[in-house]
């Protein structure tokens, strides 16, 4: 664009003029790979090449609302604007009803990869042109995570220690998120496994150090839900 070449006009001058150092901004180089993963991982829920489009379109709007590390991402952009970034993107504008479609299709999924950034009363989840959309990036930096975690896990592991990670995890964040400890009996309970499968299972998770491990001591004195996994 002509304001990046602007931008690194003056940055020539000065380094010209000053001299300057130089080191990795690992904020935007970590947005950057998650934008692809999460792209990535949409495509396994949507798989049409124009839902990719769409999150590729809403994350141009993506932004840090602060200069920390912390800053959290944020961003929208109007009906018209998603047009228009899309024409720029693939070379041809998409109709409106075409984008309409999408953002509803995205906004009824489970993982809120994609909501209406104006209030809630204005229409529900249906896309009006005078919404602003965006992406939301705490559901789309938390699929990709687990997306990755999976993986990491499946080729160490196999299926069933994906589903007893995936058990721990659920319990251990969100809103719904308890101590995030669980004894063997209860996570072979929920994971729908025989006891000693589960035990081997949280063994081998904890081996890659995976989870960690506390433990209870004498078991014949009870108490349950706060145990080794």
């Amino acid at each position: 664009s002509k304001t990046a070449e602007k931008r690194k006009e003056q940055m020539l001058v000065a380094m010209e003029e000053r001299g300057a150092f130089f080191r990795i901004n690992c904020r935007v180089l970590n947005m950057e790979l998650c934008k692809e993963l999460a792209v990535d991982t949409v495509s396994l829920r949507l798989p049409a090449a124009k839902s990719k489009t769409l999150l590729r379109v809403l994350m141009k709007a993506l932004a840090y609302s602060g200069g920390t590390e912390s800053s959290s991402l944020t961003g929208s952009m109007s009906f018209v604007e998603i047009r228009e970034e899309w024409r720029r993107l693939t070379g041809a504008a998409p109709d409106a009803q075409s984008v309409s479609s999408l953002l509803e299709v995205f906004s009824n999924l489970h993982e809120k990869f994609v909501e209406k950034k104006t209030p809630a009363s204005s229409g529900g989840n249906r896309a009006n042109e005078d919404d602003r959309w965006g992406v939301s990036w705490d559901a789309v930096r938390s699929a990709v995570r687990q997306r990755c975690i999976d993986n990491y896990v499946r080729t160490r592991l196999g299926k069933s220690a994906v589903r007893t990670l995936g058990f721990l995890l659920s319990n251990a964040t969100g809103a719904s998120a308890g101590s995030g400890k669980y004894d063997d009996k209860t996570v072979a309970d929920q994971c729908l496994m025989d006891p000693k499968t589960a035990r081997q299972m949280l063994c081998s998770l904890a081996s890659l150090g995976l989870i960690l491990t506390q433990d209870l001591g004498n078991k014949g004195g009870g108490g349950g839900g706060g145990g080794r996994a």
